[in-house]
């Protein structure tokens, strides 16, 4: 399929579940804290498109990532019907959605950072560019747990609820080790994202020239 149309595909799907998502969300107040961060990233890499376009790979995680954080602020991620069936047919303990979620934010994040660093550093040959990429994304992660504890304890009323603990009282700790397994599983697409990154920065080449 044309890259530019399957694009396309993507932001029109991301428009449609957007809007359902905010139709009746379970906690209107959770939703915009929830669903902005997709927001802001598609809005961000929508301006960017012409002057830096990403790979197809790098936008196509995107694209499950922020499908995975519109269905997550609609419902709550606790609450997520077909993972709450999963829950109670499997007797688990609590709804592993938001696992899923940190799964591919560590995916999403590993992806431009190492996507970014070949193309702006040139550093693809690099031995180390895999540790690094791990490290950053691990860092970001934390980072991201920092500030959702921050926002949600002075934002709103059931920090608990906001941060989606489900009792476990080492959800954030799982929520990194989540974020790094998705980093890990990003590293297996290297030499596919670095074609893509070759045809990417060829036909840009081209343009420019």
């Amino acid at each position: 399929m044309n890259r530019k149309w399957l694009l396309g595909i993507m932001i029109c799907i991301l428009a449609g579940v957007l809007i359902w998502s905010g139709i009746h969300p379970v906690k209107r107040s959770l939703w915009f804290f929830e669903a902005g961060p997709a927001i802001l990233l598609v809005l961000v890499l929508l301006i960017t498109y012409r002057r830096f376009p990403l790979t197809t790979l790098t936008y196509t995680i995107t694209f499950i990532s922020c499908i995975i954080m519109m269905i997550g602020a609609h419902y709550t991620y606790a609450e997520v019907p077909l993972f709450k069936k999963i829950t109670e047919t499997f007797h688990f303990s609590r709804n592993h959605f938001d696992r899923v979620g940190h799964f591919f934010f560590g995916m999403i994040v590993a992806a431009f950072i190492r996507e970014i660093a070949i193309r702006t550093i040139n550093i693809q040959k690099e031995k180390l560019l895999p540790i690094w990429v791990l490290c950053i994304t691990l860092a970001l992660s934390a980072a991201y747990e920092l500030l959702e504890f921050l926002i949600g304890s002075l934002f709103t009323e059931d920090v608990q609820e906001f941060l989606g603990y489900q009792g476990d009282i080492f959800d954030s700790h799982w929520d990194m080790v989540m974020a790094l397994f998705g980093g890990i599983a990003l590293l297996w697409f290297s030499k596919w994202q670095d074609r893509q990154i070759s045809s990417v920065t060829g036909k840009m080449n081209e343009k420019g020239g």
